[in-house]
């Protein structure tokens, strides 16, 4: 469910989306993590996601990415640092950055990522890293 921008700037349905709703209607085809892009403007587009298990490690050559936590929490490696994710966080990928998440505790990590320039779907580029491990987490 993509709200897509006209070409005049203005949006073609309310610009308001339900989370919740989004990411209900996406199944979890990967065994660990669901995607989904929400609205798209010229400049920008934001995806939902949640993470049951893990997101694979992973860099965008051309896309800066701005990521909302929402709900529950994970352990990510940004770069090199392995950083605990909770409600509320944000923070920054810049381009040409890996950066991964294994979710951890009793419900999955959910939130926002806002793209920039608008993500096309094919600026994903998996990185053979390892996965930060909850369980080394104090």
């Amino acid at each position: 469910m993509t709200l897509l921008v006209a070409a005049d700037g203005n949006a073609t349905d309310p610009p308001v989306v339900s989370l919740d709703e989004a990411l209900a209607a996406q199944a979890d085809s990967t065994g660990g993590a669901v995607v989904a892009e929400i609205l798209r403007g010229r400049q920008a587009s934001v995806n939902a996601w949640r993470i049951t298990d893990a997101m694979p490690p992973h860099l965008h050559r051309e896309h800066e990415e701005i990521i909302v936590v929402r709900t529950g929490r994970a352990r990510a490696r940004i770069g090199e640092r392995d950083v605990d994710l909770k409600p509320g966080d944000v923070f920054l990928v810049p381009r040409n950055t890996v950066h991964g998440a294994r979710a951890y505790g009793e419900e999955p990590c959910t939130g926002v990522s806002v793209f920039a320039p608008a993500f096309d779907g094919k600026d994903r580029v998996p990185f053979p890293a390892p996965d930060p491990d909850p369980r080394t987490t104090p």
